[in-house]
Parts: structure tokens; sequence; C-alpha cells
């Protein structure tokens, strides 16, 4: 249940949709807008390829000034804004860019950028000092600011405000699958874990002990372990107190076990241990360690200590 979490809370846009086809939409819009378009991390670091690139921006990105003030200002323009899309010239070229954020579950995993264009009667001159400052060609510079897009002001503004609405509807589709994948996962988690313990399950212990049940796994060992008590304790101190319980042998199972044996809570007093490629004597040596760590810390009170009784067999053969 943990992982899952840890998941929900570092998202990545690619495991949230088909870069491909969030490729063919993105290039669809730039050849019917004829703006240039991509989407990227929250740093400015590109997730698609770009589409409808011009040949300005394009050289300017070979620079390594020109690549370092683009991602900056990438950045800058894809910041979250909930109100609208970010519409401002870029950084880098100048020229009328617009972004707007993907956010999903409060976390901003991307922004799609839309721009590379002109507005209407701007001349070319004010732009030319940038070409110095990155080392480019002023000529070539020049020849190809005359093939950028040009279009009005409230023509570009349109084009922000129906990017906003796609990344808006972006976020709202992420959460479905996000929320759908999530509830599929606790679905199968709790196929497989005991509730109250977090341990497997008796289906998966089952599942385990058929599928370890061959020659790459000899010696395989299994522990079957009973709770001592804990009628007695569920009597005398009610359920919760048997719970917790419960809880603390399994505790003292995980700590005791290796990284790739199996425990599961068979029943309800009953616990089992799978132990590929395990000997009889590391599986007494197992059992010891688990005798051991129920002596040292009380788990009711200060007068009721956990205690079980294990059996274990090997199959070497």
């Amino acid at each position: 249940m943990k992982q899952m979490l840890e998941a929900k809370e570092n998202l990545q846009f690619d495991e949230l949709f088909d870069l491909d086809e969030i490729q063919r939409i993105q290039d669809s819009f730039s050849e019917a807008t004829g703006v240039g378009s991509i989407i990227v991390k929250p740093d400015g670091t590109p997730i698609t390829k770009s589409s409808g690139f011009c040949e300005l921006c394009n050289s300017i990105r070979k620079t390594e000034a020109g690549l370092r003030n683009c991602q900056a200002s990438d950045s800058a323009i894809g910041k979250v804004s909930l109100d609208g899309p970010i519409i401002q010239r870029c950084l880098s070229g100048s020229l009328l860019d617009a972004g707007a954020s993907i956010v999903v579950d409060g976390q901003h995993i991307c922004s799609w950028l839309i721009g590379q264009v002109m507005e209407d009667g701007e001349p070319y001159e004010k732009m030319l000092n940038y070409a110095d400052g990155i080392g480019l060609d002023k000529e070539s510079y020049l020849q190809n600011l005359a093939k950028v897009k040009r279009m009005s002001y409230s023509q570009f503004e349109n084009l922000g405000k129906f990017l906003f609405l796609n990344a808006k509807y972006l976020s709202q589709i992420a959460h479905q699958r996000l929320e759908l994948a999530f509830q599929n996962e606790q679905v199968q988690y709790l196929n497989y874990h005991d509730y109250l313990t977090g341990l497997y399950n008796r289906a998966f212990f089952e599942e385990e002990k058929m599928r370890l049940d061959g020659s790459r796994q000899l010696p395989i060992s299994i522990i079957m372990g009973d709770v001592n008590g804990l009628k007695l304790i569920n009597d005398g101190f009610g359920h919760t107190k048997g719970d917790d319980f419960l809880i603390g042998i399994a505790d003292i199972l995980k700590d005791c076990c290796r990284k790739d044996d199996i425990i599961a809570r068979i029943g309800g007093d009953e616990f089992g241990i799978l132990l590929p490629q395990t000997d009889s004597e590391m599986a007494q040596r197992i059992c010891n360690r688990i005798y051991d760590a129920c002596k040292i810390e009380a788990i009711i009170s200060d007068l009721i200590y956990p205690s079980i009784a294990l059996g274990h067999a090997t199959k070497e053969f």
C-alpha cells in the first residue's frame, strides 16, 4: 500500500498518457494552426518531439546559450496558472508564446506550449540584437525571421485559450486514469494481502507454494506457526488487543525473515513462511530468531509477550 501512495506522489506524464497518441494530437494542432508546439516537464525539458518549430527557433536552439534561454523560457511560460494561459514573449527570440500547465492531484506534471509567432506589424530590427548575443549570423537570422508565422495578438490569444481548455481537460483525464489505476491496484493488493497484518494471505501463499515447487528452488523449506493464547487475549482484553497481538507477531516474522521469503497469514491465528533455496538447518535458525525476538518486548501492557509455536519441513528433491 505504501508503494502505491509513493507512486501517486511522483507522477510522470508518460505513465498517464500514450505518448504516440499525444504526439499525433500535438502534430495535428501545429499543422492546423501553423504555430510551433511542444510538451515539456516543469523545468522546460522536452517530453514530446517538437511540432511545427520554425527555422529561426531551431537555429536558436542549436546554440548553447539559445537552448538554455529557450528551456528557461519554456519553464516560465509553462508555470501553473489556474485562471488561463500564460501569454508572453519568449525569453529567447522574443516571439509570442503561450503555455498551459497540466496539473494532476496538485502536482504540476508538465506544460503544453505553443508559439513562435510574430505579432502583426512588429518590426524585425529590434529582434536582431539577439542574434549577436547568441552568436548567430545576422543575415541568416533575418532570413529565417521573415518566415516566422505572423498573426494578430487577439488571434494568438484565442489559440492560447484553446490550449488552456485542452490542458485542463487532459488534467481531468489524467486524474480519472490515476484514480482508476489506484483503485485497481488496491483491489489487486487486497486480493493477495491480509487486511490486518499487511502480510500475504492464504490464496497468495498457496499459489506461491505451487510456483516455487520446482527443482530450481530446492531445497525449499516451509515454516508453519500457530499463535499461542490468542483466544485468552481476545476474551480477557478484547478483540482490538487481539488484533494488536497478531500485528506484533507479523512484525516479528517480517524482521526475522529474509527479503525473498514469503510470509503469509493463512488463518485466524496461523502463519506460514515459504523459504526458497533453504535447507533444514537454515529453517531452524529462522525459527530460533523468531523465538528469541518474541522474548524481547511485550505487546500488551508489560506482561504479555508474543508467543508462537513453530514447525518446519524441508523438500530436498
